[in-house]
């Protein structure tokens, strides 16, 4: 008997394998790692394992606790359901490409791309199952990449959502098997808006989220009973959401908290692949498949501020004030209770609950406080299937395996059906515990391979172009390529902008499918006729887009000169009492400059030059020139970069000479000369180079103690933030008796 045979048989023998002796080694708290083995460059290898899951990373975290152990809330180790190797569970994150290897696999396994979401890990699961295509065809930002799956390499795929296509048990079709695992429930996080915890329902996030009539401002959004557009007419009530956009421009949703319009932005996970993202679009009455403007408030951002992909149940998907998102309320639980990484940092982030009604309770997502929080009533009712649809937040999320492994293997179909649905580590991070469910076997859904698909067909698109602004000289333009609903435009492909027969340059299309460049158009009055055509696109995307090409835009405008300035540098030694003189160039001819010399916001001159002040020590000095010209816009502005630290200033002092006859009896006067204004000066007359006590005066009056000595003064300048400077005249000739 094999190994994977035997380990299998055992397994089918064994109720609880948690207690397995002899398990390896696990780590404190989540696991949350690939499979321990080694990464080249962008390919991860693990070694062979029993069973090989891939998928979701929604249940990512769960199934790390199944495959490494990890210790609960109560600080107890909990062993891996199958001891070491006996689950490998690869992250939906990490290198590019994995490989899979379990124990059918005889020798080496192919690499592949890795899984991301739900969709990603039922279609690569079919790949390795499916004897008519090995086949896998991954794609990453619009760019696809097949792969070849080593057959029987991977068991199980993590999935956060219902298949797509589902048939008859015994179907022909009946290739995929998805088993209930636990109960979960997706509800929205805010960003600091408190307002808004106790009125956000199922038709207020609908009708934020789905796409309005948008062709004229008021008119009424998706057909709700509540949280409809109400921009114009009838009574405002909590819940409410209205659109502050323009006729034609790009949404911006404003939710009603009972008192005041609460502007809000709504998110959603970059990937159509993602379990949570396709689910939650069914929960709010749109299809899985639509994106924003086709079918979706073109307002959603599917990036962050540095255009990455949002990621699923991340804090980044609801970084800032007002940003409102989808979020797995079990990850939510799982990451501030410490069994998974928490990546929601920011407090302002809250995760609220679902209003059913004025005469009914809200749904709560979690209940309790961190780090002991727990399922609230969106779970629903775990005794019996999630239903779906409409309204309805809480779900239930799958292990997927190969019907005929299932079939072949009762040792896996247990694991599935029993062991991990049974695991304490459901509750531990954070689902709701649906045993009975996972047991029945009427209740496991029965769907297609998910890997092949026939190319599909040229799909039409559209092109529109407008003049986004215009600053002084530079005229910028926005191409918009639309395609049919479900289907997005692949960024950088290529759109050619023109002023008539004439070529301006060309520009690549964003994930959002717009194109904008910006060209410098000669002074006075100018018309122009504008077109933008989109290229189109044939290979290396989802479907093939044909090309297009916008109507002209006719498009008069004055182009009036702008001011400019270049260069602004700051000449001379930041030091106390200095003189700074500004350094000027790239000014248009006859234009007037002023300036404005400062000490961080501090306003030190409006000269010309700037004698550095004492104010200023121990700091740095900027100047910003602001050049102006009669008949120019935008009258140029540019600060220099900062001086170093100013230093101490430099005394003037000049040596000190001594008037008077050297003769006891007579008196002797400093004469010090001209120092720095302001400076206070300071005696020390000396016989034979020996201070003289108490001779501390501008004149000193000589006594026989000085006889036949030689007399010198050192005169001593002090002045704040000036460095002390000390001046000795030369001696005088012997005093005389």
């Amino acid at each position: 008997m094999s190994s994977r045979s035997f380990k299998r048989a055992l397994i089918a023998g064994v109720a609880c394998t948690a207690t397995i002796a002899g398990v390896g080694a696990f780590g404190a708290g989540a696991a949350f790692a690939d499979p321990t083995g080694t990464t080249t460059g962008t390919v991860s290898t693990a070694p062979k394992a029993e069973y090989v899951a891939v998928g979701s990373d929604t249940i990512q975290s769960l199934y790390d606790g199944f495959a490494d152990g990890y210790t609960n809330g109560a600080g107890k180790q909990v062993a891996p359901i199958l001891g070491a190797n006996g689950i490998a569970s690869w992250l939906a994150t990490g290198s590019n490409t994995i490989v899979p290897s379990n124990g059918n696999v005889a020798t080496g396994a192919n690499a592949i791309g890795r899984p991301a979401n739900s969709g990603d890990g039922r279609a690569a699961l079919s790949a390795a199952w499916n004897t008519k295509d090995d086949g896998w065809t991954q794609t990453v930002n619009n760019v696809p990449t097949t792969y070849t799956v080593t057959p029987h390499s991977i068991d199980i795929a993590r999935s956060s959502g219902k298949p797509s296509t589902i048939v008859n048990p015994g179907d022909q079709q009946d290739n995929l098997t998805s088993i209930p695992l636990a109960r979960d429930a997706v509800s929205v996080v805010i960003n600091d808006e408190p307002t808004l915890d106790g009125v956000i329902s199922a038709s207020t996030i609908a009708a934020i989220y789905n796409a309005p009539d948008n062709t004229s401002k008021g008119v009424n959004g998706p057909n709700f009973a509540d949280g409809d557009y109400q921009q114009t007419t009838g009574v405002n009530t909590a819940g409410d959401v209205r659109n502050t956009a323009a006729a034609g421009q790009t949404p911006v949703e404003q939710v009603f908290d009972g008192t005041n319009w609460i502007t809000v932005h709504p998110y959603l996970p970059f990937n159509a692949g993602s379990g949570t993202r396709q689910f939650f679009q069914t929960a709010i009455g749109s299809t899985k498949t639509a994106a924003p403007g086709t079918g979706l408030n073109s307002g959603i951002t599917m990036t962050d501020g540095s255009g990455n992909p949002i990621i699923e149940n991340t804090g980044a998907i609801a970084a800032n004030p007002g940003d409102i998102a989808p979020f797995s309320a079990a990850q939510w639980i799982a990451q501030h209770n410490g069994t998974a990484p928490n990546t929601v940092t920011d407090t302002n982030v809250v995760i609220v609950p679902i209003q059913t009604g004025t005469a009914s309770p809200a749904l709560t997502a979690v209940t309790g406080q961190a780090p002991h929080l727990q399922p609230g009533t969106l779970f629903g009712d775990t005794t019996a299937p999630a239903a779906g649809g409409f309204g309805i937040f809480d779900r239930d999320v799958y292990s997927v395996a190969a019907t005929t492994d299932l079939a072949a293997t009762p040792a896996l179909s247990t694991l599935l059906s029993v062991t991990l649905p049974s695991a304490p580590a459901v509750s531990d991070y954070g689902f709701d515990p649906i045993p009975a469910v996972s047991a029945n076997s009427a209740n496991w859904l029965h769907s297609p391979f998910e890997n092949s698909a026939a190319t599909p067909a040229t799909q039409t698109t559209s092109t529109s172009v407008t003049v986004s602004g215009v600053s002084a000289t530079t005229v910028s333009l926005k191409a918009t390529v639309t395609a049919p609903t479900g289907f997005s435009v692949p960024a950088g492909d290529t759109v050619t902008f023109k002023n008539g027969s004439t070529t301006l340059g060309t520009a690549k299309t964003s994930a959002a499918g717009t194109a904008t460049l910006s060209f410098s158009a000669k002074t006075g009055s100018q018309n122009f006729s504008f077109t933008a055509t989109y290229a189109g696109h044939t290979a290396d995307a989802p479907a093939p887009f044909a090309a297009s090409t916008s109507s002209t835009l006719s498009y008069a405008a004055y182009i009036v000169p702008q001011d400019t300035l270049s260069s602004v540098k700051i000449s001379g030694t930041a030091r106390v009492g200095s003189v700074l003189t500004p350094s000027v160039s790239g000014q248009v001819s006859g234009s007037s400059l002023s300036y404005q010399w400062k000490t961080g916001s501090t306003l030190l001159t409006t000269a010309s030059k700037l004698t550095v002040p004492a104010s200023a020590y121990k700091k740095t000095i900027t100047l910003t020139v602001i050049s102006e010209k009669a008949g120019y816009i935008n009258s140029a502005a540019k600060t220099s970069s900062a001086t170093g630290t100013v230093s101490a200033g430099v005394l003037s002092a000049p040596t000190p000479r001594i008037s008077g006859t050297t003769t006891v009896g007579k008196t002797l006067t400093a004469v010090t000369g001209t120092w720095t204004s302001g400076t206070s000066l300071h005696y020390q007359w000396k016989a034979n180079g020996a201070s003289i006590k108490g001779a501390t005066a501008h004149t000193f009056k000589l006594t026989s103690s000085q006889a036949g000595k030689k007399i010198t003064v050192t005169v001593t300048g002090t002045k704040t933030d000036y460095t002390t400077v000390a001046k000795t005249s030369a001696s005088t000739k012997a005093v005389a008796k």
